[in-house]
């Protein structure tokens, strides 16, 4: 087999996503490492940060420390590189941050996701990253961060984390979630994966992608 080009490097990146988002976690993870490792071989490593960041994602879900470590240490040398951008370091920051928080480790999260010159990066950004720095933070300051989410979907669903924290339903926020134009088809995609049994407004607000 020939060297791989940046249109592979493209091809497996949207195929780990695409296995992520169906669940696949194992096929997930070999076809986005695979896109890291070329985009990498082609000296361009600015480029591997999408599937860096839904790398971080997978392995933070799925619990897997050392991974988060590992990929962290690499999206943080991506940050320092001349050529990322400040959305590109967003978008790094937000998938440390939220692995780091589905790992527990609020501290951390929570200072990867205070995201610098927010006025001038994408709202859906900003506010995602709002959204899981408010469930790292918890209390008051998360009231305060989830205050300052106003753009949908992620308006919704911090309001679903703080019922969830709270120890209350989520039915009503997963049904507006359920029904939303933009966001819908992907919360449906992810609640149809919520294994029977579990709470499906739990399960949204952790496996929900964006």
């Amino acid at each position: 087999m020939g060297e791989r080009s940046a249109a592979d490097a493209e091809l497996l990146g949207a195929l780990g996503r695409a296995h992520a988002a169906a669940g696949r976690w194992d096929d997930a993870v070999l076809r986005l490492d695979d896109a890291i490792d070329t985009w990498t071989r082609l000296d361009r490593p600015v480029d591997a940060s999408r599937p860096l960041c839904e790398r971080l994602r997978v392995a933070g879900l799925l619990g897997r420390g050392d991974d988060v470590e590992r990929l962290c240490a690499m999206a943080a040398r991506l940050r320092a590189h001349p050529a990322c951008t400040p959305v590109d370091d967003a978008h790094l920051r937000l998938a440390e941050g939220r692995a780091c928080v589905a790992l527990g480790r609020l501290e951390r999260g929570a200072g990867l996701l205070a995201l610098p010159d927010a006025e001038d990066l994408p709202a859906p950004v900003v506010a995602s990253a709002r959204r899981w720095a408010a469930r790292a933070a918890g209390g008051p300051a998360a009231d305060a961060l989830r205050a300052q989410v106003t753009c949908e979907p992620w308006r919704t669903l911090a309001a679903l984390d703080a019922r969830l924290a709270a120890g209350e339903g989520t039915h009503e926020q997963v049904e507006a979630l359920t029904a939303d134009p933009t966001a819908g088809r992907e919360v449906r995609r992810t609640l149809a994966r919520c294994p029977p049994g579990d709470d499906p407004g739990a399960f949204l607000a952790d496996h929900f992608r964006y």
